[in-house]
């Protein structure tokens, strides 16, 4: 036994250096896997160090009226009344303006804090996250009244308590303010804080942080139908047709009950395909669990955990992949015919109680495994019984299928023999 824990535990401790080396190389590349893992824990993966301020460059342009205009690159802090950004224009620094700030398809690398903000074109286009992750801010977003337009990027936080806020581009960070208005193309990554009463999300709008709402009020969920016409969510929404009491946002439920549907029936035809084809097998699994529970736990235990570095040798070399795969669908299948054992156990348990007045054991194979299923919309408590199925059939089917594959092995291997 210590032998085995001794192999488990160098197996765990190499999967969790590979582990590392991987995020470590992601963060270094800035690949797919730092950007979720900064997304998750809110840190600072796409925002840029503050730069240096070196002297003033040409590039910039101030007019009669005070305000000031950047048509390309410069480096500098900007404390103004109006301030533009042009077109492939790029101001590498914080950016304060007593009126406005207006960013047409540049690029801002630091903090913008304004009364007024618009980041983007008016003209609705894709976005593409290549291209344009180099338009819009790269710091935080401040102001009174803020528009976040389509295919515009924030990677900071956006917005503060007093703030309105109109998205429909892509923010990284946070998103604040007493009204937020989420246009069909918008996708916030980080949570949103409602300091007043009004969320407006359109239907494709994305949220995949939290949604906090002020002293804990309760949602009214409300579909708000956009606009069809592409000029008219620059506009904003009509006062008129929000309820200042309350909090819309779109919550597609047709889609979950479609797929909660198809996850039944996927279930349903999985347990009469085993009931029909394999009932002498499921009966002799069954049989085993009710004998031995505990025995059979442990067995499905230690499977489950020397499966993962086993998986993993034969996965890291070409030749073991095809027996990763062979033995990855092995392990389903006698998962999924252990937990139909359990199923036809509790089902029969559950029909002598409520005595059911039925002598067709697929129907009380079905019961059961539709209640098992439905142990993961219980928490915790739902969750541990649902794993805890899992390991006892996986282990009860290990101990009647391992010495029938050894002995096929021991065959093969003989024969294999003879003939040489």
């Amino acid at each position: 036994m210590r032998k085995v824990f001794t192999f488990m535990f160098k197996w765990f401790f190499i999967l969790v250096l590979v582990g590392a080396i991987l995020i470590g190389f992601s963060f270094i590349e800035r690949g797919e896997i730092a950007k979720h893992i900064a997304q998750e824990f809110h840190l600072p993966y796409e925002q840029t160090q503050r730069m240096v301020e070196r002297p003033i460059q040409e590039g910039w342009s101030e007019e009669t009226d005070g305000s000031v205009r950047v048509d390309r690159e410069v480096t500098r802090d900007f404390q103004v009344s109006t301030i533009t950004i042009g077109d492939d224009a790029v101001l590498a620094g914080d950016v304060t303006a007593s009126e406005s700030v207006i960013i047409e398809d540049g690029l801002v690398r630091g903090n913008i804090n304004a009364k007024q903000i618009i980041v983007g074109l008016e003209e609705r286009r894709h976005y593409d996250e290549d291209t344009d992750r180099d338009k819009g801010v790269w710091g935080n977003v401040i102001g009174e009244q803020i528009q976040i337009r389509d295919a515009s990027v924030v990677m900071g936080d956006v917005g503060k308590e007093t703030s309105t806020v109109h998205i429909g581009g892509h923010v990284s960070g946070d998103v604040q303010g007493k009204k937020v208005i989420l246009e069909q193309t918008a996708v916030i990554d980080g949570n949103i804080s409602l300091a007043g009463e009004v969320l407006i999300m359109e239907p494709g709008a994305e949220v995949r942080g939290a949604i906090i709402t002020p002293e804990n009020k309760p949602l009214s969920i409300v579909k708000q139908v956009p606009d069809s016409s592409p000029g008219d969510h620059g506009k904003g929404h009509d006062e008129g047709d929000v309820d200042e009491n309350n909090i819309y946002y779109e919550r597609d439920s047709d889609n979950a009950f479609g797929l909660w549907l198809l996850f039944v029936v996927g279930i349903v035809s999985l347990t009469t395909l085993v009931y029909v084809f394999a009932r002498s097998e499921l009966d002799e699994t069954g049989h085993s669990i009710i004998t031995s529970p505990w025995k059979m736990l442990w067995k499905g235990f230690l499977t489950a955990l020397l499966s993962l570095p086993l998986l993993f040798v034969l996965a890291v070399s070409v030749l073991g992949i095809p027996l990763a795969i062979i033995y990855a669908i092995g392990l389903l299948l006698a998962t999924a015919m252990g937990l139909i054992a359990i199923a036809q156990i509790i089902g029969t348990k559950v029909g002598d109680t409520l005595q059911f007045k039925t002598e067709k054991q697929l129907l009380l194979l079905l019961l059961g495994i539709l209640l098992i299923v439905h142990l993961i919309w219980i928490p915790i408590l739902g969750w541990l019984l649902l794993m805890g199925g899992l390991l006892l059939g996986l282990g009860s089917v290990t101990e009647r299928w391992f010495p029938k594959i050894k002995a096929s092995w021991r065959s093969f291997r003989q024969k294999k023999s003879d003939h040489k």
